[in-house]
């Protein structure tokens, strides 16, 4: 039981690393946006820059000897009507106290009920179209992309041409 628990503890230290890294870059690129007119090239390069980070991210997730965190149950150790210093220390200030208020709306790993119950009608009234509409809306939608698709290039083929 021991092992299982370190390699548990070891995969989500080397995933709050990964977490940090991507944490870092997106803070890096809103400053950019905040404080500068960034240029097309550098937003780029922030972009493939937090892409990475994602890549490494989910890889690290994905790993074999990453244990299945899906199996995982997180439960709160102690409920508190007090300001915890050190919980706001590691939330960033982001949760500075954690009672029975706000514990089911952190834990919550369904929908809230009014959002379930839009989802829930959005799906009956997809169900209520005929299937030849669907597809005939999808094959609209592909054309349009598509036409999209060739003016986007043609207009990069001009672009290339003239630089």
């Amino acid at each position: 039981m021991q092992t299982s628990e370190k390699q548990m503890e070891t995969a989500l230290s080397s995933i709050a690393v990964r977490i940090d890294s991507l944490k870092n870059s997106l803070m890096s690129l809103q400053t950019k946006l905040e404080r500068d007119q960034p240029n097309w090239p550098a937003l780029l390069e922030s972009f493939a820059t937090l892409s990475g980070h994602l890549n490494m991210l989910l890889r690290q997730i994905k790993h074999d000897k990453t244990p299945p965190l899906q199996n995982s149950v997180v439960l709160p150790v102690a409920l508190s009507q007090q300001r915890d210093e050190e919980l706001e220390r590691l939330t960033e200030g982001r949760v500075p106290v954690l009672h029975h208020e706000i514990v089911p709306d952190y834990l919550r790993t369904k929908l809230d009920l009014e959002l379930e119950s839009q989802e829930q009608e959005l799906e009956v009234e997809v169900a209520k179209l005929p299937q030849e509409t669907v597809q005939e809306q999808v094959a609209s939608l592909n054309d349009r992309v598509r036409h999209v698709l060739q003016l986007v290039s043609e207009y990069k083929e001009n672009w290339e041409e003239r630089t």
